[in-house]
């Protein structure tokens, strides 16, 4: 629909596809490729993550996902087949913005007027979309997980891009939201709870997106100060990281080796 070489789509094709859409625009389905991307990864690593657990009852595995469908959707098959929860946060979901590109404030007006660029649903109902989803730990228990069902509470959804141009990206003080966002999963990766409910040999598997993953890991994680936004990261591509209370360290970014005959 959106070409960042061309002239923007017109309303008539935006709400073509708006209608054409379930649900929110901001929640859909994994694709057929996605689908079968998150069966390769299973394939791929459900031997590895056996042997770990089978090596030692000390070595604890814990999923852990955004309320986004393509993101838990991707780890469901691993997680299945290892007999495990996959546990939803409420702070891990995309940056709940597009790329600024000609057209794309228009498409956030149309799908904001056409109450479809929020995700209402409340605990019981995504654990009932899918039992495997654990919603108990992190989520809020009384109303829509996301506060008001926004990717980006406060913010009318054209105000994430500057009003005249769009060539300088985002606007400071949306950026500033996802930064704060960043950091507190960082914190959180760092917390005594996690670091002891994980133990010295815990692997917590997270499934989060492109854009947000590229913040948390090169900016709030990394501190890098030349980092961008990362919006080709593979589905299902996969990045190692050593984290305790006081280091971070990056093993692997953006691996796709079980990826390598698709």
């Amino acid at each position: 629909l959106f070409n960042p070489g061309g002239p923007p789509p017109s309303t008539e094709a935006i709400l073509k596809l708006i209608n054409e859409t379930d649900g929110p625009m901001v929640d859909r389905n994994l694709s057929s490729l996605g689908k079968q991307q998150a069966n390769i990864l299973k394939d791929f690593y459900i031997n590895p993550l056996k042997q770990i657990i089978n090596n030692n009852d000390d070595n604890k595995i814990k999923f852990v996902s955004s309320i986004q469908k393509r993101a838990w959707s991707t780890i469901l098959p691993l997680a299945k087949a290892l007999n495990k929860d996959i546990y939803i946060r409420d702070d891990l979901h995309e940056v709940g913005a597009g790329p600024p590109i000609p057209g794309i404030r228009k498409y956030a007006k149309l799908i904001a007027e056409k109450k479809k660029d929020r995700i209402l649903v409340t605990a019981n109902e995504l654990h009932e979309i899918e039992p495997r989803l654990n919603t108990k730990q992190y989520c809020n228990q009384n109303g829509s997980i996301l506060q008001d069902g926004s990717l980006h509470p406060g913010f009318d959804p054209i105000d994430t891009y500057p009003e005249e141009d769009l060539s300088i990206g985002m606007t400071g003080a949306f950026l500033e939201q996802v930064t704060t966002r960043g950091n507190n999963v960082k914190q959180w990766l760092q917390s005594d709870e996690l670091q002891n409910e994980m133990g010295s040999n815990g692997l917590l598997i997270i499934a989060s997106h492109a854009a947000f993953l590229s913040r948390l890991i090169l900016k709030s994680i990394l501190n890098c100060k030349d980092w961008k936004f990362n919006v080709n990261l593979k589905n299902s591509s996969t990045t190692l990281m050593s984290i305790t209370k006081t280091t971070c360290d990056l093993l692997t970014y953006n691996n796709e080796d079980h990826l390598i005959n698709e």
